[in-house]
């Protein structure tokens, strides 16, 4: 793996993982006041992580409507610096209005940061991205708690978040150095699989080398601004609207042939003399056919594509299920971060900080146990069958197991499960969205983040009923939810 590429993962993945181990320290907070003492407003210090991924959601799709494109390194930095800030505030407040200021604060710098990361998820190469990514991203979900628990056990909830936020600067001066290669080549990419619509193509630059490798991405996504283009997905060629089947392409490409010598032999036969001003046009006709197939072909390289085809029942079918995964990783992730902190210390109030920490910690590794060799072995063989069906349901099982547990050990088994059933989401996850169409991107993202926003009168429902357990049991009905849906997907492709 390329050193620039170390970088790329490096910073991007330490500001998720940093942000999250920050909500671990809130997730404390919250169930150490409300031990304490409870009051109708515990509601909100619980639901600081679902509050953050509303806000996160929405921003990213709004940031870049408002910045017109993916950001550059200075918007970057800028949303790095904002997380920061966000979490030195949480630590110097005392009211409850703070954590409120501070997760809308953060999430709109995440959401600042993830335009990048999704540029940068195409120069770091597809292949190297997923599986290095997953990895930082799952030792740093792992370890952090652990750490982020040193830290509370010596200076308290509060003053953690400040060492944390500190840390979390870190990322700047990376981002800073990161500089992305020009176009990656993608024969090694991804494996050659006729049933998901995958092909292996040679990248060649769709605009002048002159321009900074940054530049060329904006300029070939311009073009989907103005709704001529969109983005094609390394999946099923039916995904998202406007994408050919290439039967079709090679059907329209031969018949144009065939059209062409047909024309040509009636002129033949016909006798008809072709003078000099006639066969200007035909070399001037050439010459445009030519440059459109290389600008097709350039557009091609980097999965951009003309569009041409309605949208089917299979797609919409699809787009649900990508949502749906995304909706139960994200609520999964709230869940185990902060609400099962707060649930663990409601059930056993003698349990201490560091045998929460390591529930947490049993759930990230299990998570990155899972996921890893998954991804692997989709890169290796293209088989995503068993990841879609399984993994939602592997989830739903964990968060079940979670909902009936009464003891410390019955939590850590559950905990484990957990783990394993949110990577296997995690990893289906992965083979849906890495290359999507920004606008389908942005309606995904609108969409999560709404339905996020509607649990949270949910959970204060429950919470205010003592039923906390209901949260697990809601994140295992989305899981299985995603689950049917991708099972009815496969089910119509075969």
């Amino acid at each position: 793996m390329s050193f620039e590429t170390w970088k790329i993962v490096t910073s991007v993945s330490a500001v998720q993982v940093l942000s999250e181990c920050v909500f671990f320290a809130q997730g404390i907070f919250a169930s150490e006041e409300k031990s304490h003492e409870e009051t109708e407003l515990d509601w909100i210090r619980i639901c600081v992580p679902l509050f953050y991924a509303v806000t996160r959601h929405i921003s990213e799709a709004c940031w870049r409507w408002i910045i017109g494109g993916y950001g550059g390194r200075v918007t970057t930095i800028l949303g790095i610096t904002t997380v920061a800030v966000s979490v030195i505030a949480a630590s110097c407040q005392e009211i409850l209005a703070g954590n409120v200021a501070y997760v809308v604060l953060g999430g709109i710098g995440m959401g600042l940061v993830r335009l990048q990361i999704k540029l940068m998820k195409l120069h770091s190469g597809t292949a190297e991205w997923k599986l290095m990514g997953t990895g930082v991203s799952g030792i740093g979900l792992s370890l952090w708690p652990l750490i982020a628990c040193l830290f509370i056990r010596k200076l308290g909830p509060k003053y953690a978040l400040l060492v944390l936020s500190g840390i979390t600067l870190h990322a700047v001066p990376l981002a800073l150095l990161v500089k992305p290669k020009a176009i990656i080549a993608c024969e090694e990419d991804e494996p050659q699989n006729p049933d998901e619509g995958i092909t292996t193509v040679s990248i060649t630059p769709a605009v002048p080398e002159t321009l900074p490798s940054l530049e060329q991405y904006r300029m070939a996504y311009q073009l989907i601004e103005y709704d001529s283009y969109v983005v094609r997905p390394p999946y099923y060629v039916e995904v998202l609207p406007g994408i050919p089947e290439e039967s079709e392409c090679e059907s329209d490409h031969d018949q144009d042939e065939e059209n062409q010598t047909a024309v040509v032999l009636n002129a033949e036969e016909s006798g008809v003399g072709v003078n000099g001003g006639v066969r200007q046009e035909e070399r001037h006709g050439r010459e445009s056919h030519l440059q459109e197939k290389t600008r097709d072909i350039n557009l091609k390289g980097i999965d951009v594509l003309p569009k041409g085809v309605e949208l089917t029942p299979f797609t919409y079918s699809l787009f649900v299920a990508n949502v749906l995964l995304r909706l139960g990783d994200q609520f999964g992730v709230a869940v185990v971060i902060s609400i099962l902190p707060v649930f663990a210390s409601q059930l056993l109030p003698g349990l201490r900080v560091e045998e929460t920490a390591f529930l947490v910690s049993l759930c990230g590794f299990s998570r990155t146990l899972t996921e890893l060799p998954l991804v692997a072995l989709y890169q290796k063989s293209g088989k995503s069958q068993f990841v879609f069906l399984g993994g939602p349901f592997f989830a739903s099982a964990g968060l079940y197991l979670t909902w009936i547990s009464r003891t410390l050990d019955a939590m850590t088994l559950a905990s484990f499960g957990l783990g394993i059933g949110s990577g296997a989401a995690s990893a289906a996850l992965q083979v849906l969205t890495p290359r999507e169409c920004p606008r389908i991107s942005d309606a995904a993202d609108i969409v999560v983040g709404v339905a996020l926003l509607a649990t949270i009168p949910l959970t204060r429902i429950f919470i205010l009923k003592n039923a906390i357990q209901a949260c697990f049991l809601m994140a295992a009905w989305i899981y299985a939810a995603a689950a049917i849906t991708s099972g009815f997907n496969f089910r119509r492709r075969t």
